[in-house]
């Protein structure tokens, strides 16, 4: 995350080290080097296989991360106020931050219990932008499937249900296909399918939704992308990049430092070709 830096051990022991003042290794002090994370200041938290860590509030402090154990236990430490999880609570309230917690504590809820073995990658955020305000998580399985949950002033928007959810929830999109990859960042969603059909929602950011949607404006609900055949993509700060079967590359957005690989700093409105990025 933006405060903190995870290390991962072969044998499962979690490290970390960094500044926060939303605890999730037992003090609200910053950590110059590397200690090892216990899950009540004694006991090891070991045995973890994945770490997803979020950003941060506005004001920079608060943070907070979701770790999943070789057992399949959902764990998560920081503050409750950018975890993106349900039924969720810290340990004191920090003003300004929510909830925070000084140790690892282990999430559940009706449709995480069901899902949870299955889980291949989690992607989520606190968002803060163009207008749009609290988090938002999906989760992918092993099957295909992904399930959203948001939280939040504007969770109606970022769930891409179109409305607010108390638990994770299914969400689909054409039928025959699976969910290949996700990806969400500065309020916007991404889904790849295995058709190679893209789709996103929430606040389109600079654009990246493509020609005929409103630069700016929130789509609540999923809208299709005027891509086709894609393979793979990457969804950066304000910008994106989709590569084709056939070895094509598109970008979309911010172009400040020449992310887009079109050999300029101009940024796109619509799909173009990143002929530097091939």
């Amino acid at each position: 995350s933006t405060t903190a830096r995870y290390a991962l051990s072969n044998d499962g022991k979690l490290y970390a080290k960094g500044g926060t003042l939303t605890g999730m290794w037992g003090s609200q002090t910053q950590k110059n080097s590397y200690i090892q994370v216990t899950k009540d200041g004694t006991t090891p938290f070991d045995n973890v296989k994945d770490i997803f860590a979020t950003n941060t509030l506005a004001t920079g402090h608060a943070a907070s991360a979701i770790f999943i154990t070789e057992d399949n236990k959902i764990y998560w430490a920081g503050s409750d106020a950018v975890t993106g999880l349900p039924g969720v609570k810290g340990d004191e309230y920090a003003p300004g931050m929510g909830e925070i917690t000084y140790y690892p504590k282990e999430a559940s809820s009706e449709m995480l219990d069901q899902i949870k073995d299955k889980i291949v990658d989690i992607e989520f955020q606190y968002i803060y932008a163009g207008g749009i305000q609290g988090n938002n998580t999906l989760i992918l399985t092993q099957d295909g499937k992904l399930y959203t949950y948001s939280e939040g002033r504007s969770a109606s928007i970022t769930s891409g249900l179109n409305r607010t959810v108390t638990d994770f929830e299914e969400i689909t999109f054409e039928p025959g296909t699976t969910v290949k990859e996700i990806a969400t960042q500065n309020g916007l969603s991404l889904v790849l399918l295995s058709n190679g059909n893209v789709y996103g929602w929430g606040y389109n950011t600079y654009g990246i939704l493509g020609d005929g949607y409103e630069i700016g404006a929130t789509y609540s609900t999923p809208v299709k992308l005027d891509l086709k055949n894609i393979r793979t993509m990457s969804l950066g700060d304000n910008f994106a990049i989709f590569a084709d079967y056939n070895g094509a590359v598109y970008g979309i957005g911010r172009n400040d430092y020449g992310q887009l690989g079109t050999g300029d700093n101009v940024g796109a409105e619509v799909f173009i070709r990143c002929k530097e990025l091939e």
